[in-house]
C-alpha cells in the first residue's frame, strides 16, 4: 500500500519525494553531525582526520562504518561490569583512551561521537535485544517475551542518504550470539 502512495505521490510529482529526502539529509546533517567540544576531543579529532585521510573516507558511509566498527573492536573489549570514569571525567574519552572496555553503551556512544567526527550523521538508541528464546507463544497465537534490565541494549544508527537511518551494531559479539541464536522456527508450518 505505501509503495502504491508513493509511486502515485511521484507520479504527481516527481521531485515531492526528492526534495522531502534532500530538506531532511539537511536536517539530519545540521543536527547530527555536533561533536563535544574541549581540547581533550583534539587529539581523538587528530586520530579521524588521520583514519579520514589514510582510508579516503570521503563520505563513503560503509567505509566509514568499516573503519569505526574496526577500531572499536580492534582496540576496546565488551563487559557487563565496564569500569568507570573518575567523576566529572568525559566517559567517550575514557573509554576510547583509558579503560578500552565498555558495555554496549560505551561502545554506541564511541561510535555515534566517531561516525560525526568523520562526516556521518549519527545518534545514540537505546532498547532491548530479546532473543528468540525468551519469547512463548500464548493461548491466542501471538508471542509474548518478558524483558529482563540484562536485555537492555544500546545501538548507533547512521544517517545514508536515500536510506534513511540505519542501525549500527558495534558492541563486539552481539552479531554472533544473534547468529547463533536459536532463531529457527518454532512455529508450526501453516499452508498459504
Amino acid at each position: 500500500e505505501a509503495k502504491t502512495l508513493l509511486t502515485a505521490r511521484a507520479d504527481a510529482d516527481p521531485s515531492v519525494l526528492d526534495r522531502l529526502e534532500s530538506a531532511y539529509a539537511a536536517y539530519a546533517e545540521s543536527r547530527y553531525l555536533a561533536t563535544p567540544d574541549g581540547a581533550d576531543y583534539g587529539t581523538l579529532q587528530e586520530f579521524c582526520d588521520a583514519a579520514e585521510k589514510e582510508h579516503k573516507l570521503t563520505g563513503d558511509a560503509d567505509a566509514i562504518r568499516s573503519v569505526v566498527r574496526s577500531c572499536l573492536n580492534e582496540q576496546c573489549t565488551c563487559t557487563s561490569d565496564p569500569p568507570q570514569p573518575a567523576d566529572g571525567a568525559d566517559p567517550v574519552l575514557y573509554f576510547l583512551s583509558e579503560s578500552h572496555a565498555g558495555s554496549s553503551t560505551q561502545f554506541a556512544s564511541a561510535a555515534v561521537v566517531l561516525c560525526r567526527m568523520l562526516g556521518l550523521p549519527a545518534r545514540y538508541v537505546v532498547g532491548y535485544a530479546a532473543p528468540q528464546s525468551l519469547f512463548t507463544q500464548q493461548e491466542d497465537g501471538s508471542w509474548h517475551a518478558i524483558l529482563q534490565d540484562d536485555n537492555a541494549h544500546a545501538w548507533a544508527e547512521v544517517y545514508i542518504s536515500g536510506q534513511g537511518w540505519t542501525p549500527m551494531e558495534m558492541t563486539p559479539g552481539v552479531l554472533v550470539t544473534a547468529e547463533k541464536a536459536d532463531y529457527k522456527s518454532s512455529l508450526p508450518e501453516t499452508t498459504p
